[in-house]
């Protein structure tokens, strides 16, 4: 077993904590953590795919890294509408969510499950 390997399978592990915590501890009941248990869990299976104990094909890791990096924003914001004080603050929140989904959306429907929609959300900073 070489580093890469080594360090991807204790990444694997640490990212698996989390959500066998939430289920353990019965978070899953509450409103906004099932949506971090899902995130969770599509970041898992993608180091699964990266390391190579499942060969599902180029195209399938490709559109589950596409599809977490497309996720991760409106995870987060549902997660923290968890945590907000005010029900000013938790509307916000969900308009954001909101603006988000349909960002992506639109996205989606003008690019597809593809790079371009990849560039076009993350920007520069993606390539």
């Amino acid at each position: 077993m070489n580093l890469f390997k080594l360090m991807g399978l204790i990444s694997t592990v640490a990212l698996a904590l989390p959500p066998i915590l939430i289920i353990l501890l019965r978070l899953v009941r509450y409103r906004s953590f099932p949506a971090l248990l899902a995130y969770y869990i599509l970041i898992c299976s993608n180091t699964i795919l990266l390391l190579g104990y499942f060969d599902l094909g180029n195209g399938t890791a490709v559109n589950l890294r596409n599809l977490i990096t497309l996720s991760a924003t409106p995870a987060i914001l549902l997660f923290l509408t968890y945590f907000s004080r005010t029900p000013s603050l938790k509307r916000k929140l969900l308009i954001s969510i909101a603006c988000f989904v349909g960002f992506e959306l639109i996205m989606l429907t003008i690019f597809g499950l593809s790079d371009n929609t990849m560039r076009t959300y993350r920007g520069p900073e993606y390539y």
